[in-house]
């Protein structure tokens, strides 16, 4: 019996859209969910003109069956381009000048950023309560583009569904350091925290052009720190912000955002997993929940706990292989 096509459709946006493990998830998610959708994935050059975003806009509005779309690589050009095509911007979107979730409705274009929402639940899972209160550690963020925002949000701010200026969380870290290679990103990132009611005490922003100096960076981290590649090496792009000769601090945690490829900063932290108790997880966790955030204003309704949890184990025998690395090692997630 040949299988009818669905009615619904979901459109994945992205630079190399047929590599990642959604294409083979999506389909077990929406039996999961008794959802009547499919996922066609649609690259765009990473130098995507703003036309070509303002076309791609016009074919959601036109396009027969279209639902909604989750934006990757593009998320923060997209609405650069096209900010006047959409009805409605959620608060936390206008604040990180990005949307990566774009729901339908009978009214026009509605855009979200999910991003924080889902690094917000990756970081319950991977850290415990007040955690920064309790281990005086700080933070590092390699990369200032559109994940690295999400992560400033989500790490500093009680964002919620207030508007900004956002209040600090009770558990941020005393210091989120942002590592960037050039000036105007760096300003850029510094001129979103600030509209999101960040101060600027608790910010250090490095203009670092070598990994030898993301490793100086590294090495005089206190013990515990949380350092995360949100720099996108190491998935489609072979290499690490730092280099194997950076020293991790004891017992700190190391995070790459990154699921797919070579994975080459969780190599070199793995490397003193044993001898400097480092923790070290990929972005197989954040990857699920930024997909279940943007896929929940496309559908139109929240998804529970529970509901996560069961389609995290439906995706299970598709999270790809570890053998760099290792595998996750540290706190299972709750």
């Amino acid at each position: 019996m040949s299988v009818l096509p669905s009615s619904r459709h979901v459109w994945f946006v992205g630079v190399t859209t047929s590599q990642s493990a959604i294409n083979a998830l999506f389909p077990v998610w929406a039996r999961e969910l008794g959802l009547d959708a499919d996922l066609t994935g649609l690259d765009l050059p990473l130098d995507a003109t703003p036309d070509m975003y303002r076309s791609l806009i016009d074919e959601m509005r036109l396009a027969d069956g279209f639902i909604g779309a989750v934006i990757t690589s593009h998320k923060v050009r997209l609405l650069a381009a096209a900010h006047d095509q959409f009805v409605d911007l959620q608060p936390v979107a206008r604040v990180l000048g990005e949307v990566n979730s774009v729901a339908l409705r009978s009214d026009g274009l509605y855009g979200a950023a999910t991003d924080g929402a889902a690094i917000r639940k990756t970081l319950d899972e991977m850290l415990e309560p007040r955690y920064f209160d309790q281990t005086g550690a700080e933070a590092v963020c390699f990369g200032v583009g559109g994940s690295a925002r999400a992560f400033g949000l989500a790490l500093l701010c009680e964002f919620g569904a207030s508007s900004p200026p956002f209040g600090l969380r009770a558990d941020a870290p005393k210091l989120l350091h942002a590592v960037g290679r050039r000036a105007e990103s760096l300003a850029e990132f510094a001129s979103v925290m600030n509209a999101a009611g960040i101060p600027e005490s608790r910010l250090s922003l490095h203009l670092n052009v070598s990994p030898a100096d993301n490793d100086a960076l590294t090495t005089r981290l206190p013990e515990g720190s949380l350092i995360v590649n949100a720099t996108g090496l190491g998935k489609d792009t072979p290499g690490s912000p730092v280099t194997s000769r950076a020293v991790f601090p004891r017992g700190s945690v190391a995070w790459d955002f990154n699921y797919r490829g070579g994975l080459d900063f969780l190599v070199n932290a793995a490397e003193q997993r044993a001898t400097r108790d480092v923790q070290v997880h990929d972005g197989w966790p954040y990857f699920l929940h930024g997909w279940t955030e943007a896929l929940a204003p496309v559908l139109g309704t929240a998804l529970e706990h529970a509901t996560f949890s069961r389609l995290a184990r439906a995706a299970a025998p598709f999270r790809p292989s570890s053998a760099g690395w290792g595998g996750d090692q540290g706190k299972e997630a709750r």
